[in-house]
């Protein structure tokens, strides 16, 4: 049997993606410097398969030469002329070295690299026809060519002059055939320099892999997935295959962008950023004792000592366990190498109480440690084997593995203990919780050499929950020493306490006697004495207190001397507080104290705050006028109280709530604790009513975390899972798609920092200067800028130097470019890169140096080279002359770069005093020819001290060519007429070459002369251009940017920034009639574009005397009906930022603030630009409430209209020619008259509009009456209005969707016509013989309609829906294809009225796999939506569980938070089915909701007008007829 030629016809195609992505997986790795991967380039075309770029300007481009058979990779083949699958083709080398030359210079090492698996050629033979040169082999050729491109240092070097000149013959001979061979290798590149050819040919690379077929390359990437994400083999298959359908998007000629990201590899593995959850890094507590500092130090010996082990610091309530770990973290070089809090402590200063439980999950305790671990290992995370994803590990078990593993690691690459610091325990054990990560610490004996756990928590005999294992000999339990009395002395001076008849000493010594050196009680002990002045009345009240007794006695009797003194008619007021305490995280007021008694006791505020002083300490007022509790001991001990109060307790649980969902009440205090009070108030059932696209609005607005919402998500559902109200579905919906959408929104590297009021992760994180990382270190440099830029600069500059050292800016590069690092991590260079800009940044903000200054060495001209560049940025930000001066001081060198980009900055400024004295200070390092040249320009017009025009310089940067030809022009226009009138005809020649449009040039040089000429008008001369050319040549010079192609703008937008800015400061020398012309056009052009807005804003600053111009143009931008906000949302910041800078030097506070908050809403809540997917649930209500009530489309179909509109400018809306269609349709149900009048609605039509008033049209026949004479008039009309051109390529967009309506339109009048029992056919046929025989071959690709005369509900199945629900049961698997076939039986069963067997349909769809996260997973959903309405209630309940199990499921296996993306698209499909056959009324109500939502993201809940772009014009009522729309339907020939 011959060889089946066809077999794995596509091996070539496989092997070259498999080589791909191997380079693809290389993005996970940090370690590996590569930035992006593109596969098949289309820019490129003999080095095009795979380009990987490299985070050190390095690119590799890789040809991948793929063969089934036992082909050689030949001599010939590589550097001759050859035929390829029966085609002649040019040498290998020609193609390479072609595209090679394209792109070198945009790099800084280009390398080209062949990857085959055929076997490198052995023998050398001669053509066999006898002529030309003997070919060498392949293999012994390179490795001698190789070693004589080592030492040439130019191409004439190689002449392979050691073997032709060696003592054997048979070695000269083949020398000379190398050297014969070399030459024609030399003839193949004749696109190359002597000089490129050297470099090409050292870079050049063959990497032959004979035995790397598809299977063996395909098992290098599942290698390099087991290594990088630290998976089992099953995960592994099913990684690689999330990466083989990820080759769907990257390798087709429709993908949106080319380059693969790391991003886009995370996405397609359905992974995520890891992030830390809770907060682990708190400052010390002030003052902190002294006697612990000792305890400290004898802790931390012991810990170095065993080297391996637990470590239990034990302590009673409030004896300073937390603060102990944090003082212990927060040390220079501390031995704390991660942290964990369990529980964040109570700060009476601010409002927010967290709740007592905590952080308590096995998943977060173990991702935290794992997150923080993996961290320490940046630079060389390949060599330890680091996981790049901590979600892809997918059990706890894997992860405390890893955990150990690395602590191991990190003790043998450093020398240091790994010591892991997990701090309260105890509110882990009192979570109440089954599965916390107290039942998953590893006993001593489990931990390797060099880990040390060192647990932080209440006793063992007070906690129950801890591992038996704590109690032991093997864990080593410290308890926290009693305070001494030179602690106790120490609280009584900082309190400035001191009594007439004693001594602080002997105060202190009392306190010690009484408390035995609690800390807690020293505390509360210390706080009593300050009401007192005499040792004998504080002795005798402490004593009344029972302190001594312990502060469980103290709080009772504190209490019960409260409730004693005021009666019992203030036990309300003990369960109110109790239960306020209990119920909510945050500082209660009086007001709030007030409302919830009102119903129980009439009570003044001067009583109440009598009352809540009787209870001092227990409970204080903040500065802010709110009680908390003093430490979290004492809201336990009011948890106790409100949990015996019986009836009472639910009465006050629901006064709490009534209180939370008043409108006036703050919104942190609902998203807080409103659950937890319905709860508690046996209102649990009711907590899906306040769900609701409000509430998910709020939370995103108030930054709530993501986890909570997760949290209450998951609630909501269990409790419609439970017995909640179903009718609360569509709300519910709508919360989870707004938060869906704003986890759409974010960015994970947009880190948020915190409330700079507070202490700042940087400010309170333990620094062990041997282990911070880089990465460490920029997002501590990053907040220290946002604490400077807040006005904290004493706090920054503090920061700054606790971070810093003494190191140099030397010794930063040499950190974390040691060797070691350079070997593992070559990604290190950006991110240090931007530690050395972060540093210039803070430095200028300063106004010093803040490293230990030295003589700059060599090898780190780098790193303060990348210093500058930060320094230079900060200033650019706000030019003045003391800060050019600060900033040549800060820094001793640069990249000549980065000064021209400064200076650009600087003379676009237009300041003449500045420019000055940087042309007079500053100009020695300028580099770019060009940047001399527009310096001589500005100098000139601003009239510095310039004699005469220089010789300007060449440009050697051909690129930059025809922008130097420009440039003289501009300059010597100035002095030197006769050069500027050549060099703008020899201009023309290289713009020409570049751009090819001679009608550019002119346009830009008649500026130029323009813009100069005005110079010499100011300077006496006559203007010699009338005053309409003059406002002409203004206009033409200000909207420039706007007549070029993006190609071209993109090149000159530099030069006409300088163009406009140069003008500005020309007009403003002429006389004030040329001013008073040139304004109005200043000022239209800045209410069209923000264009260089800054700097004409300070032109009519300076010129307009009416105030009110600005004002108006602010208005016009930055109002809530402003243009900003209708513009897409990546450009809305930078637009926006810029005018409320202007804005604030106007001082107009309002305004500004009204932006602010504009700005702030605006970004929150957007549109994806890429597959936005929420226009399809909008269409799908829509498409069932109009088919019962067509008539909805002029108010709900508008709505919908206008919201598909905005989701289209400003995202990626896939549902637009669907929505458009079915809103259409609704339309052309209608009749003529809504037909004529919705062709009205757009302000200005184009081709789309023109199709979707045809697709009412197509609606309108399916149930029309219409003559025969009018169906052949529409049909010519048809032809006429939708054209197909002849001659136009096969892939043209408008002829093709031309073809596609004259299709549908024929379709729908043939179809018309035969229901009316017209006869039609022929002589539509010979009206237009062409149309009427048109088809599109390529209909599928485009979005179109269905259509209704496409839609057959006859259809006849070969078995009943009974038989096949039998036939399906007895699979092993059920899948899309069964769903499909169920579905239209379904159908048919109900229409038919016959028994639907729903019970079956439904126990399949719950069988289906669990790891199968969402309905569309396997296509359901279309099933569900039919079979959901024929459940009961139970059933749907069930459903939802379901959903929350696939959701919880999905994330345990990836350990990962929610993607809400799932459950979203579930509740959405069931918020609809469960309501699709509700009575109109209450479908349109619903969909009102939904409508109302979707433009409450859009308006920023009514701050931003809501865009209009679609309205609905009045016409004249009376009845139309055919001929009259067939005559507006001509009108739409316009747009074909």
């Amino acid at each position: 049997m011959g060889e089946n030629l066809l077999a794995g016809i596509a091996d070539a195609y496989w092997y070259e993606w498999y080589v791909g992505l191997e380079k693809v997986l290389d993005l996970l790795n940090p370690d590996s410097g590569v930035v992006g991967v593109t596969l098949q380039a289309s820019q490129q075309q003999g080095l095009d398969d795979v380009v990987v770029r490299y985070d050190n300007k390095k690119l590799e481009c890789i040809q991948v030469k793929h063969t089934r058979k036992d082909n050689v990779l030949s001599y010939s083949f590589l550097f001759c002329e050859h035929t390829e699958n029966g085609k002649k083709r040019p040498a290998c080398i020609k193609e390479y070295s072609d595209d090679w030359k394209k792109i070198k210079d945009k790099y800084e090492q280009c390398i080209p690299i062949m990857y085959t698996n055929r076997k490198i050629g052995n023998k050398s033979y001669t053509p066999s026809n006898g002529k030309g040169y003997k070919r060498p082999s392949l293999k012994k050729f390179w490795i001698a060519l190789k070693e004589e491109l080592k030492t040439a240092e130019s191409i004439s070097h190689i002449q392979f002059s050691a073997m032709i000149h060696h003592s054997l013959p048979s070695v000269r001979e083949t020398g000379k055939m190398y050297k014969v061979a070399f030459d024609n290798i030399l003839l193949q590149m004749p696109s190359l320099s002597d000089e490129e050819k050297l470099i090409f040919l050292k870079e050049f690379q063959i990497y032959s892999k004979e035995k790397n077929d598809v299977n063996n390359i395909k098992k290098i990437v599942n290698e390099k997935l087991l290594f990088f994400l630290n998976v089992d083999e099953r995960q592994c298959d099913k990684y690689h295959n999330r990466l083989l359908r990820g080759l769907t998007e990257w390798t087709v000629s429709t993908r949106t962008k080319e380059e693969i990201t790391k991003e886009q590899v995370l996405s397609v593995l359905g992974l995520k950023k890891d992030e830390l959850i809770g907060e682990h890094n708190f400052a010390t507590e002030e003052p902190f004792f002294q006697s612990r500092v000792q305890w400290i130090k004898n802790l931390k010996d012991k810990i170095l000592e065993v080297n391996k082990g637990v470590f239990f610091i034990s302590g009673e309530p409030g004896s300073g366990k937390t603060n102990i770990i944090n003082y212990m973290a927060n040390e220079d070089n501390s031995i704390i190498t991660t942290r964990f809090h369990s529980f964040k402590p109570i700060q009476v200063e601010y409002d927010v109480m967290p709740a007592d439980e905590g952080i308590y999950s096995s998943e977060d305790f173990w991702k935290n440690t794992l997150i923080q671990i993996k961290d320490k290992f940046e630079g060389c995370m390949e060599k330890y084997n680091v996981p790049v994803a901590v979600e892809a590990i997918n059990s706890i078990d894997k992860k405390i593995k890893e955990v150990l593993r690395l602590a191991n690691c990190l003790y043998k690459k450093t020398g240091k203990t790994t010591v892991i610091a997990v701090d309260g325990i105890d509110h882990a054990a009192r979570a109440g919780k089954k599965n916390t990560f107290l039942k998953t610490l590893p006993s001593p004996s489990r931990l390797p050499e060099g880990v040390v756990f060192l647990l932080a928590g209440q006793p063992y005999s007070n906690n129950p929950e801890y591992p038996v294992w704590i109690d032991g000999d093997d864990v080593i339990t410290n308890t926290v020493p009693a305070l001494d009395c030179d602690d106790i002395k120490q609280l009584l001076t900082n309190g400035n306490i001191y009594f007439g008849d004693a001594t602080v000493e002997e105060i202190a010594e009392y306190i010690l006697s009484v408390t035995k050196g609690n800390t807690l009680s020293v505390m509360y002990a210390v706080y009593d004495a300050k009401w007192h002045d005499s040792i004998y009345n504080y002795e005798k009240y402490i004593t009344e207190r029972k302190l001594a007794n312990g502060v469980d006695a103290y709080y009772d009797y504190i209490w019960q001397k409260a409730m004693d003194k005021w009666g019992i008619q203030y036990k309300h007021v003990e369960i109110v507080l109790s239960g306020a305490m209990t119920l909510l995280n945050r500082g209660i007021t009086l007001e709030l104290l007030q409302t919830l008694l009102q119903d129980f006791i009439k009570i003044t505020d001067i009583q109440l705050v009598c009352w809540m002083q009787g209870i001092e300490p227990l409970i204080l007022q903040n500065d802010k006028g709110a009680y908390s509790a003093y430490v979290n001991d004492v809201r336990l001990f009011l948890r106790k109280i409100f949990e015996k109060s019986g009836e009472s307790k639910r009465i006050v649980a629901d006064k709490v709530c009534e209180y939370i969902l008043k409108e006036n009440t703050n919104v942190a205090l609902k998203h807080d604790s409103l659950f937890r009070s319905l709860i508690m108030a046996n209102r649990r059932k009711e907590i899906p009513r306040y769900f609701n696209a409000r509430y998910a609005y709020e939370a995103v607005i108030e930054n709530r975390p993501l986890n909570e919402l997760e949290d209450q998500t998951y609630t909501v559902l269990e409790v419609l899972a439970e017995n909640g109200e179903l009718e609360c579905l569509v709300d519910v919906s709508c919360a989870i798609s707004t938060i869906t959408q704003y986890q759409n929104s974010i960015f994970p590297e947009e880190e948020y920092l915190g409330n700079v009021e507070e202490s700042l992760p940087c400010e309170k994180q333990a620094l062990s200067k041997k282990n911070i990382t880089v990465g460490e270190l920029l997002r501590a440099l990053v907040q220290i800028k946002q604490l400077a830029e807040a006005g904290y600069e004493d706090r920054a500059k503090s920061t700054f130097k606790r971070w810093i050292g003494n190191r140099t800016l030397g010794k930063i590069g040499n950190k974390y470019a040691s060797e070691e690092e350079r070997q593992h991590h070559y990604n290190f260079n950006d991110t240090l890169k931007n530690v050395l800009r972060m540093s210039g940044k803070l430095c200028f903000i300063f106004g010093e140096r803040l490293f230990e200054d030295e003589n700059l060495k060599k090898g780190e001209e780098d790193a303060e080279a990348f210093f500058a560049e930060g320094v230079f940025e900060a200033c650019g930000n706000s030019i003045d002359i003391a800060g050019i001066d600060k900033m040549y001081q800060l820094i001793k060198c640069y990249y000549p770069d980065d000064n021209d980009k400064f200076m650009d900055k600087l003379l676009l400024t237009g300041k003449k005093e500045i420019i000055e004295y940087f042309a007079k200070h500053y100009t020695k390092g300028i580099a770019d020819n060009l940047q001399s040249i527009v310096l001589y320009i500005y100098t000139f017009v601003l009239g510095c001290a310039v004699t005469e025009c220089p010789n300007l310089p060449n440009i050697t940067n051909q690129e930059n060519k025809y922008l130097e030809f420009l440039y003289k022009v501009w300059a010597y226009s100035y002095c030197d007429t006769s050069k500027c009138i050549d060099f703008a005809a020899e201009g023309i020649v290289q713009w020409k070459e570049n751009q090819g449009n001679k009608y550019l040039w002119k346009l830009l040089v008649n500026q130029i002369l323009f813009v100069s000429d005005l110079n010499r008008v100011a300077c006496g001369g006559e203007i010699r251009i009338s005053d309409d050319d003059f406002c002409k040549y203004v206009y033409d010079v200000l909207r420039g940017e706007s007549r070029m192609d993006v190609g071209v703008q993109l090149k000159i937008r530099e030069f006409q920034q300088h163009l406009i800015v140069v003008m500005l400061l020309t007009l403003d020398k002429l006389d004030e009639k040329y001013k008073k012309l040139a304004l109005p056009i200043i000022e239209k052009r800045m209410e069209k574009s923000c264009w260089l807005i800054e700097n004409l804003w300070e032109y009519v600053l300076r010129n307009e005397k009416e105030a009110n111009v600005l004002e108006r143009i602010f208005d016009l931008w930055m109002a809530p009906k402003g243009m900003v906000w209708k513009m897409p949302q990546e450009d809305i910041k930078e637009c926006a930022t810029i005018f409320i800078k202007m804005g604030k030097r106007m001082r107009w506070t309002e305004k500004v603030q009204v932006a602010e908050n504009l700005l702030k809403a605006k970004r929150i809540l957007g549109y994806s630009g890429h597959k936005e997917y929420g226009g399809y649930n909008l269409l799908r209500w829509y498409e069932n409430i109009s088919s019962d009530n067509p008539h909805i489309w002029k108010s709900l179909g508008m709505r919908l209209f206008n919201i598909s509109g905005v989701i289209s400018e400003t995202g990626d809306n896939r549902a637009d020619v669907y929505v458009d269609a079915v809103v259409a349709s609704s339309v052309g149900k209608c009749g003529i008259n809504d037909i004529i009048r919705f062709s009205y609605i757009p302000n200005s039509g184009d081709a789309q509009w023109r199709q979707t008033v045809f697709d009412a049209v197509i609606a309108y026949l399916e149930n029309s009456n219409e003559g025969k004479n009018s169906l052949l008039i529409l049909w010519k009309c048809v032809c006429k209005v939708f054209p197909v051109l002849e001659g136009s390529s096969e892939y043209s967009y408008y002829n093709n969707i031309n073809a596609v309506y004259i299709e549908d339109l024929k379709k729908a009048i043939l179809a018309n016509a035969k229901k009316n029992e017209i006869v039609i056919a022929e002589e539509m046929k010979k009206i237009e013989p062409d149309c009427f025989e048109k088809t599109c071959k390529l209909r599928d690709t485009y979005k179109i309609p269905n259509r209704w005369f496409e839609m057959d509900d006859t259809i006849i199945f070969e078995e009943s829906l009974q038989n096949y629900v039998v036939k399906v049961s007895q699979k092993r698997s059920i899948g899309s294809n069964e769903w499909k076939i169920i579905l239209p039986l379904l159908k048919q069963s109900v229409q038919k009225g016959e028994h639907t067997y729903t019970e079956e349909i439904f126990s399949l769809i719950m069988q289906r796999p669990k790891n199968y996260a969402n309905w569309e997973w396997d296509g359901v959903q279309d099933l569900l939506v039919e079979l959901i309405p024929l459940l009961d209630e139970k059933d749907i309940r069930r459903l939802i569980q379901d959903i929350i199990d696939r959701n919880k499921e999905y994330q345990q296996r990836f350990g990962r938070p929610l993607n809400f993306f799932y459950p979203n698209m579930d509740i959405e499909y069931l918020a609809y089915a469960y309501n699709k056959d509700a009575s109109v009324e209450e479908r349109i109500r619903l969909y009102t909701r939904i409508l109302d939502m979707h433009e409450m993201w859009i308006s920023a809940d009514g701050m931003i007008e809501l865009p209009r772009l679609f309205t609905l014009k009045e016409l004249k009522e009376e009845k139309e007829t055919m001929d009259v729309l067939i005559g507006r339907l001509y009108q739409f020939k316009n747009f074909c």
